[in-house]
């Protein structure tokens, strides 16, 4: 859904990859995907959202919608074929811009899947395949990013607090470990808690260790090492680094622990409830390695950790906008 395509791009292949975490059943948030009344409700970034559309959810089945500028811009008409449709559970579909977008003519491979949440939530993995070039893929990023924003609001306010605990999902088709937690706090200053030293130094890690931040270049090729000491004189290092930085919603980097493989991770800050729903989704190399990491201790370490940056937050004052750290309140 790039609305500002790069003509000049040169052709080749890029793939964009968004996990998004709802407060609604999957068969609620599939219906949101499949019916055309609550398409017309979310489908689209705010400020180019749907206008007209057609759907026809089954295998062979066309789509097509129109997307309206705002700001009174030409409109961005779009359409594909579904490739695959499993009823609460996959979607499989082409995409493609019509005349007036820049990148006209390019078919992509879009694959949304759905399932459950252990908070009882659903998890939509976001896939689109093919697509012209980097500059597409960010863009698409934020076109979707913003549509999933509507999509969190279509499906209406939380009937019970979600993701108050940190959770883990281990998926089964992939060498992966997707872990969520809503923060009480606006998605920048989560931000800030993740991308400033001082910061991490305070709440990254259980409570009996001490961190030192040797260095956070929060950069793409910038590089994070951190090392954390026990009372005992124990020391672990942990370093990597910084992929894609797309403050406040989106950071990339490498992590890396003793033997382990580098691990891909992905970390998402999404307005959710009121607060900032954090998404990590950490790749690793292999299904043994995965599972190696999920044999440590790490599932209590990331919860201790997440408890200790709630404190931090809840000490916190911000401006209005929730984009600058105002002042530090002391304990009462």
């Amino acid at each position: 859904m790039d609305t500002r395509a790069n003509p000049g791009a040169a052709v080749t292949e890029a793939t964009l990859q968004i996990t998004r975490v709802f407060d609604a059943p999957c068969a609620l948030v599939y219906k949101a995907w499949t019916d055309p009344g609550d398409l017309m409700r979310w489908m689209g970034p705010r400020d180019h959202p749907i206008a007209q559309a057609e759907y026809d959810v089954r295998v062979g089945g066309g789509w097509r919608g129109c997307l309206r500028a705002t700001d009174g811009g030409p409109d961005l008409w779009q359409g594909g074929a579904y490739l695959e449709v499993i009823e609460n559970e996959k979607l499989v579909f082409t995409f493609a811009w019509d005349q007036a977008h820049p990148a006209h003519g390019h078919e992509t491979r879009v694959t949304v899947s759905f399932s459950d949440h252990p908070a009882g939530g659903t998890v939509m993995d976001f896939r689109q395949e093919f697509l012209p070039s980097a500059d597409q893929r960010d863009g698409h990023r934020g076109g979707w990013t913003s549509s999933f924003d509507r999509l969190d609001e279509a499906l209406g306010a939380p009937r019970r607090p979600f993701l108050a605990r940190t959770s883990f999902i281990y998926p089964a088709d992939a060498p992966a470990i997707i872990t969520s937690r809503r923060f009480a706090a606006a998605p920048a200053l989560v931000w800030r808690a993740f991308t400033t030293a001082a910061d991490v130094a305070r709440w990254w890690g259980p409570r009996r260790y001490a961190n030192t931040v040797e260095e956070m270049d929060v950069r793409p090729g910038g590089a994070w090492r951190i090392v954390q000491r026990s009372a005992d004189g124990d020391e672990y290092v942990f370093w990597g680094r910084y992929i894609e930085v797309a403050a406040p919603t989106r950071l990339v980097q490498t992590f890396c622990f003793s033997d382990f493989a580098p691990v891909h991770e992905t970390i998402s800050f999404a307005e959710a409830q009121g607060g900032a729903l954090v998404t990590v989704v950490s790749r690793f190399a292999t299904a043994q390695d995965r599972d190696m990491m999920r044999a440590t201790d790490m599932e209590n370490g990331a919860a201790e950790a997440h408890d200790r940056l709630d404190e931090q937050l809840a000490a916190l004052s911000i401006d209005p906008a929730g984009s600058n750290l105002i002042s530090e309140r002391s304990p009462a």
